[in-house]
C-alpha cells in the first residue's frame, strides 16, 4: 500500500464553495481512479488549508493517479495554490493489526 497526502491553500473561494466542490469531485475517487482504496477530503477552515489523503493498492496505482487527467487538472485549477505533496510507504504488518487496510487489501 502507498500513501499521497496532498495540502492547498484556497484562492478566490471560501470554505463553503470549497465543500461544493469536494461534493462534486467525490463520485471519481469512487469509481474511476484504479488502485485507489480509499480518498479522505480535507480541512481547515481556520488556517484555510484543505487536502486530501489517499491510500492506494500499489506504487504503480500512485504514480497512474499523478499522471492522470484528474490530479493534473487539480494542479491546473487556479483556485487551489500552494500545494504540499508527500507520499510514503507502509509498513503492512502493523498496519494490518491495526485495522489499516481495507477489505479488499486484507485478502
Amino acid at each position: 500500500m502507498q500513501i499521497l497526502i496532498a495540502s492547498f491553500k484556497l484562492s478566490g473561494i471560501g470554505h463553503d464553495e470549497m465543500a461544493q466542490v469536494a461534493e462534486q469531485f467525490a463520485p471519481v475517487f469512487k469509481d474511476q481512479i484504479p488502485g485507489l482504496y480509499e480518498k479522505v477530503f480535507l480541512s481547515d477552515p481556520e488556517s484555510g488549508t484543505y487536502g486530501g489523503v489517499y491510500k492506494f493498492q500499489d506504487q504503480a496505482s500512485l504514480d497512474a493517479y499523478m499522471a492522470s487527467d484528474v490530479w493534473q487538472g487539480l494542479g491546473a485549477d487556479g483556485r487551489f495554490v500552494d500545494f504540499t505533496v508527500n507520499t510514503f510507504g507502509v509498513f503492512e504488518g502493523a498496519t494490518r493489526t491495526a485495522h489499516g487496510f481495507p477489505e479488499t487489501a486484507m485478502v
